[in-house]
C-alpha cells in the first residue's frame, strides 16, 4: 500500500457534502479507503497506486474544490485561506444584517408605502433583498446547484 494522500476540501457545508466527497474518492480506481472530515475540511485517502491528481479531479467532478496537503507549509496556507474566508463571511453577514435591520425598522415604523401604492419602492427593495440573499447566502445556492448537477438531488417521498 502506498502512502496515504491528504487533501484539503473546499465547499463542503453539511454531512451530505461529506458523503458526496467520500463517494467520489472511493470511486477512483485503487482507493481502499477515504475518510472526509467536515470540521477540518480534509480527506485522508489510502490505496494502491492512487495519484493526488486523480483524487482532486474526482472531488472537482463532485462539485467541490481540492488541493493536496503535503506538509506544514500547506497546512498553514490552508488555515490562512480559511481564516480569510471566515472574515469575508463575517463582513457579508454584518452588511446583510445592517440592510435587513434598516428595512425592518423602516417597515415597522411605517416609513414604507403600502404594496399597492408604492410598487417602485417595493421593486427596489426586492432587488436589494435578492442582492443580499445571493451575496451572503450564495455559497448555499452554489452547493445545491453542484449537488443537482452531480445527480445528488434529494428524492421527494410522499407519505402514504
Amino acid at each position: 500500500m502506498s502512502d496515504p494522500v491528504r487533501l484539503s476540501i473546499n465547499g463542503m457545508a453539511c454531512a451530505g457534502c461529506v458523503t458526496a466527497v467520500e463517494d467520489a474518492l472511493k470511486a477512483v480506481p485503487g482507493v481502499s479507503s477515504a475518510v472526509v472530515n467536515l470540521g477540518e475540511r480534509t480527506a485522508l485517502v489510502e490505496g494502491e497506486g492512487v495519484s493526488a491528481d486523480a483524487l482532486i479531479e474526482a472531488v472537482r467532478k463532485a462539485g467541490y474544490d481540492a488541493a493536496e496537503l503535503r506538509g506544514l507549509d500547506d497546512e498553514s496556507e490552508k488555515e490562512e485561506r480559511e481564516l480569510a474566508e471566515y472574515r469575508r463571511l463575517w463582513w457579508r453577514a454584518l452588511v446583510a444584517g445592517g440592510i435587513g435591520l434598516g428595512l425592518f425598522v423602516a417597515g415597522f415604523a411605517g416609513w414604507l408605502p403600502p404594496v399597492d401604492q408604492g410598487q417602485g419602492v417595493w421593486l427596489v427593495i426586492s432587488v436589494i433583498t435578492f442582492a443580499v440573499l445571493s451575496t451572503v447566502g450564495g455559497h448555499f445556492f452554489r452547493g445545491a446547484f453542484a449537488s443537482l448537477k452531480a445527480g445528488r438531488g434529494m428524492p421527494i417521498s410522499m407519505p402514504r
